[in-house]
């Protein structure tokens, strides 16, 4: 497991979890729409009510993954042009 659902009040917000879990282990192709159920403790329908169909899962990860990678290299990026000297001219 990547990332921990335990804490996860909202269903859809486990499932996104779950679904980045699977798809990080096995892939598009491996990943399994039956395993993100399983870990979500919730029905096939509730993954198609949400996002429709695998692809759009997968595609909401991708986001997910993206955004949570930008929050996070924000700090980072400042904290290191804090410490350069500004260019002269």
């Amino acid at each position: 497991m990547y990332l921990d659902t335990s804490n996860v009040q909202s269903l859809k917000e486990k499932l996104l979890l779950c679904a980045v879990n699977e798809f990080a282990e096995y892939g598009y192709e491996g990943a399994r729409v039956d395993n993100i159920v399983k870990a979500a403790e919730c029905s096939k329908q509730t993954v198609y009510h949400h996002f429709g169909n695998k692809e759009n899962l997968f595609i909401e990860v991708l986001e997910y993954t993206w955004n949570d990678i930008r929050q996070k290299e924000r700090p980072l990026i400042s904290q290191i042009f804090r410490h350069r000297k500004p260019l002269r001219k």
